[in-house]
């Protein structure tokens, strides 16, 4: 019977969770490091692009928080089992996918060879997606097992007690990172600096899962923790009720709309169409076709009329100070 402990804070001594960001030098294998949070630059040859990954330079572990223990836990597409509901969602990000791709600060990031991932963007806005979140910061970790989402006020808010227990998960990255799904990709994906603020503040990087494949049978080890809401409250406060962890920025809005879209143009819905049918092993006839768009409401638009409102010197700007916390290394 896997241990429950008492608190996150008793979690934390267990772990060996050391301060970050007090400028303490470390040994690596010859190498001096800090546990310094920051921008770290590191190439991706095979995608010919550089990744910013948002934390300490080193860790072998990075983690993942929740509520309550999901069985199986499942990325956003796995969770939902309803074909229509599938289908619709899988337009929506298709939908996102090719918009963000015209979007300035997207086009700008991709020109200076900084590695952009549409998908990992559209998780962190709320988008169903094939990934699950992980992040690099520990604390950032116990935030989203201690606050839960309010729908109605669109506001996260402390959990009280309850009979069931929250989780911190512990990822190994090391064993993730040569690790490939049964379809051939990737299942560790660094995400950290997108041209937009929420995966840089939330440290994060991301597990790609296919549609049935279950969370807890990659690499992680699983501690459940007792709720309550002293401790709820504290981490609450710790990050400003998830204002430093979600800022307000321009593509929430476009997200806001884009997950009620009902409209899309002819070649996002055959996509949709063939990736359910690859999904779910749904029958993709003329009859079947016709069923789900009745039943879902989906239409045809050919223009979106989508207009993206940034400025070019804003973009340079923020590039420029994104910069400036950017740290790198010859060689690794």
């Amino acid at each position: 019977m896997t241990k429950i402990f008492e608190n996150i804070d008793i979690i934390k001594q267990h772990l060996s969770i050391q301060p970050l960001n007090t400028g303490e030098i470390f040994n690596y294998r010859g190498m001096e490091v800090d546990n310094m949070e920051g921008l770290h630059a590191i190439e991706d040859t095979e995608k010919d692009c550089v990744n910013l990954m948002s934390g300490v330079e080193f860790d072998f572990f990075e983690y993942r928080g929740q509520t309550s223990v999901y069985n199986p836990c499942l990325s956003g597409f796995g969770r939902i089992k309803n074909i229509e509901d599938l289908f619709l969602a899988i337009c929506r990000s298709l939908y996102f996918e090719q918009a963000i791709q015209t979007n300035p600060r997207f086009t700008f990031a991709k020109s200076e060879n900084i590695c952009v991932d549409s998908d990992a963007i559209g998780q962190h806005y709320g988008l169903a997606t094939d990934y699950l979140d992980i992040t690099k910061n520990f604390d950032v970790a116990t935030f989203f097992a201690t606050q839960k989402y309010n729908f109605n006020t669109q506001q996260y808010e402390p959990m009280r007690e309850n009979s069931k227990a929250g989780v911190i998960y512990r990822i190994n990255t090391f064993a993730l990172s040569s690790s490939t799904s049964n379809d051939n990709k990737k299942i560790y994906t660094p995400v950290g600096w997108q041209p937009f603020k929420r995966p840089e503040e939330q440290r994060a990087n991301a597990v790609y899962l296919e549609d049935n494949k279950c969370f807890t049978t990659l690499p992680i080890q699983t501690f459940p923790f007792k709720h309550s809401y002293e401790q709820s409250k504290k981490v609450y406060e710790m990050f400003e009720g998830g204002k430093t962890l979600f800022p307000d920025d321009d593509i929430s809005l476009f997200v806001s709309k884009a997950k009620e879209k009902s409209s899309f143009s002819s070649g996002i819905i055959e996509q949709s169409f063939s990736q359910l049918s690859k999904r779910r092993g749904w029958e993709d006839s003329a009859k079947n076709r016709e069923n789900i768009l009745n039943q879902t409401k989906v239409f045809i638009e050919e223009n979106d009329n989508l207009k993206w409102n940034e400025k070019e010197e804003d973009i340079e700007k923020e590039f420029c100070e994104m910069i400036e916390r950017t740290r790198a290394r010859l060689t690794y």
